[in-house]
């Protein structure tokens, strides 16, 4: 979970094994993002959450309203 103003240089510097969702928002929706899913955090890595159902399902419905994050990644390299 995280903000940035371009996704390609920020996917390039941080290490990921896949992209759940691209969700467009503000600091503010992060903040409360990280709020939502605090319980899930990884302690070691700040914007790292452990998976579970209810971060599987927002991830859902983000990709079904904005789309598959290989198609976003795609339209913007």
């Amino acid at each position: 979970i995280g903000t940035t103003v371009d996704l390609i240089k920020r996917l390039r510097t941080l290490p990921h094994d896949e992209v759940l969702a691209v969700e467009p928002g503000s600091y503010e929706l992060e903040r409360e993002r990280h709020a939502q899913f605090e319980h899930l955090r990884i302690i070691a890595r700040r914007e790292w959450f452990s998976l579970d159902n209810s971060l599987t399902e927002l991830t859902a419905d983000i990709r079904a309203h904005h789309g598959e994050p290989t198609d976003i990644i795609a339209r913007l390299s």
